[in-house]
């Protein structure tokens, strides 16, 4: 890690590897990946005593102060499924040996009923648990206390409150994941609304990344849009060094338009007025109070079938255009403080 920015970190693989390697080899038992998880859930200190990799990671987990657990939204519809056994086994070893756990903000839901009961059963063995999302707070019943803005977006140490923006009239930024695109009828029913957005503003398009190519094939993605419109002035921005450079592109944007919700967020630090697109209740629950992060009320969400290309651009561009960087400072300044009391409250435990 960077010493000049960031704490010294190790990095350990934990139970996963084992949990998996271990999972695998009960496959020949010829039952569902379910039932074997459960099996290997009842009987790991037998399972796994044996390798000393298993060991260590209890040693270690004993000799820890506290866990802090940030996942963004790896808890969240079918990645809690991948991850539930092994963090709930991590859990159960640092209960027994007193070592307290927190779940900082991230997103919880969209969650299928028993996956609700079953976060809730690992909830009562943490000390505290926050989310950034309020949609979440209301699925798992949690308090008003826990509900809190996005660990980046609260950081104002590291990424300093941007009170003014330099321009207005740069790119337009577009973050949009290539997997959606597969239907060729979807993809030219979004250039439509593109075009619409070209014609208001006359601004070019630069796709920029927040995933790896499995989500967001940008350079093919782009691609097929010239294929499709020609006349779209759309390219892919280089390699960036780190998100300081890409701040810097986002203070001359026109605006975002962005499937990535931390592509909204470094916009916003950035100074740059996003729109999130939102497709199936995965995309919904993640945006469903985004307003919080902007501080504007009405803030545009767009469907990724965009019904009627002209009205959408109209309220996309407007609220490019009425957008106030003073009002998205003010809730990151309030975040910010939220945030360091949060962590004040982990770091005394």
């Amino acid at each position: 890690t960077d010493a000049g920015r960031f704490p010294f970190a190790e990095l350990y693989t934990g139970i996963c590897m084992l949990f998996s390697d271990w999972h695998a080899r009960f496959r020949y038992l010829g039952l569902p990946s379910r039932w074997r998880k459960e099996l290997i859930l009842r009987t790991y200190p037998v399972l796994f005593w044996p390798f000393p990799e298993y060991r260590k990671f209890v040693s270690r987990l004993k000799d820890a102060r506290l866990m802090y657990y940030y996942g963004g939204t790896q808890l969240c519809w079918n990645w809690y499924d991948v991850n539930r056994a092994e963090l709930l086994i991590t859990m159960r070893i640092l209960r027994k040996h007193g070592v307290p756990v927190f779940f900082g903000p991230q997103q919880y839901g969209p969650l299928r009923s028993r996956q609700v009961d079953s976060l809730k059963g690992m909830f009562r063995m943490a000390r505290a648990v926050r989310t950034r999302n309020a949609a979440c707070r209301s699925l798992l019943g949690l308090p008003p206390e826990a509900l809190l803005h996005d660990e980046i977006f609260s950081n104002t140490d590291l990424y300093p409150v941007r009170e003014t923006r330099s321009r207005k009239d740069g790119c337009v930024l577009l973050n949009i994941r290539g997997n959606m695109f597969v239907d060729r009828d979807r993809l030219a029913a979004f250039l439509g609304f593109l075009k619409a957005v070209r014609r208001r503003t006359g601004a070019p398009f630069r796709f920029f990344s927040m995933s790896g190519a499995s989500f967001c094939d940008d350079e093919e993605t782009c691609r097929r849009m010239k294929e499709l419109e020609p006349s779209l002035d759309i390219g892919v921005l280089p390699r960036l060094r780190d998100e300081e450079e890409f701040f810097g592109i986002a203070r001359e944007a026109r605006g975002t338009i962005s499937m990535s919700f931390h592509g909204c967020v470094l916009s916003l630090i950035g100074g740059c007025p996003p729109v999130p697109v939102t497709e199936t209740d995965y995309y919904d629950h993640k945006y469903a109070d985004f307003d919080r992060y902007t501080g504007r009320p009405g803030t545009p969400v767009l469907p990724l079938r965009v019904g009627d290309p002209e009205r959408e651009a109209d309220r996309v561009v407007r609220y490019w255009e009425e957008y106030e960087v003073g009002k998205t400072a003010g809730e990151r300044r309030a975040a910010g403080e939220r945030i360091r009391k949060w962590y004040a409250e982990v770091a005394g435990c």
